[in-house]
């Protein structure tokens, strides 16, 4: 899964925080969708080659692609974007001291146990 594969140069929580906001970005974009098939496989793709080779570059890719098929993804994008990239550097600066760590630790910890009940 994503969130449990961070790039070497970056900490497991400032990932899982990157995913969550990806993750987050997806719930709020998809519902108004207004995009061909090829767009959608696109978004597909880009998943799937984030999962096999993560980085931020792919990320950011992402929310370029949502910002594209919606409205609500370019808002999305517009909006918290530059909050993500805050988040994720505070995180790398302050780790577990984040004030906000519990949220995106309990993110890490669901995620493995979805992953563990799978196995």
């Amino acid at each position: 899964m994503l969130a449990l594969s961070p790039p070497s140069n970056v900490s497991e929580l400032e990932w899982a925080s990157i995913v969550y906001w990806t993750h987050n970005l997806h719930c709020n974009s998809i519902p108004q969708v207004h995009a061909n098939l090829s767009t959608l496989r696109t978004i597909d793709n880009l998943i799937e080659e984030a999962a096999e080779h993560p980085n931020r570059q792919k990320i950011n890719q992402l929310w370029n692609e949502y910002a594209k098929v919606s409205q609500s993804g370019f808002r999305y994008r517009e909006k918290y974007l530059p909050v993500r990239d805050e988040i994720a550097e505070a995180i790398a600066n302050q780790g577990d001291s984040f004030s906000d760590f519990r949220s995106y630790n309990d993110f890490l910890v669901s995620i493995r146990a979805r992953q563990n009940s799978k196995q």
